[in-house]
């Protein structure tokens, strides 16, 4: 599914949000992330397949948040938005990364969001994790394409058996590059 441009998303949100609430993006903050679903209601936005009105607030707001906010702040922003939310609005923060340029600024940061959604074996959370493209590095990306051109999955039909075994050869490297202490 490909990212519907800004414009687009704001339209579609404005036409499909519960009547009083077509002005919540520019409107909210930082504590009213959360009560997107409740503010504009959950529909399907008209027009925009996949996409409803409560990740449309969120993502619309993020952008109003990155347009007036540091980038070492929105990072933290968007650090604590994530940890702290539920599915959805994780949901809203990986599909906003797209819009907010994260993996130039921060690309620690998305790749370590985009890996735990794919440890989560939540598919609403997989596939806005696919829909960022953003992956931690060149290594992983490359093995994240071959493993999903493959069909790796796991037996639950999520994808933790393809973001396993990348941890796993983390770990064993971590292990190798660590030499015994010596007594002295």
């Amino acid at each position: 599914m490909p990212h519907p441009p800004i414009a687009a998303l704001r339209s579609a949100f404005t036409a499909s949000a519960k009547p009083g609430s077509e002005d919540w993006p520019t409107l909210a903050d930082f504590t009213a992330f959360a009560a997107a679903g409740r503010a504009c209601g959950r529909a399907p936005l008209i027009g925009l397949p996949g996409w409803t009105c409560d990740d449309a607030a969120r993502v619309l707001a993020l952008a109003e948040l990155a347009a007036r906010t540091p980038e070492c702040d929105l990072s933290a922003h968007l650090r604590t938005l994530y940890w702290r939310g539920d599915a959805h609005e994780r949901r809203a923060v990986l599909r906003a990364l797209p819009y907010l340029a994260v993996s130039e600024r921060d690309p620690a940061l998305a790749g370590a969001l985009v890996e735990d959604a794919l440890r989560t074996g939540d598919p609403q959370l997989i596939a806005a994790a696919r829909f960022a493209e953003v992956v931690a590095g060149p290594e992983p990306a490359e093995s994240a394409r071959s493993d999903a051109s493959q069909g790796a999955q796991g037996s639950d039909g999520s994808d933790r058996a393809v973001v396993q075994p990348r941890r796993a050869e983390r770990s064993e490297q971590a292990e190798r590059s660590v030499q015994p202490v010596q007594p002295g």
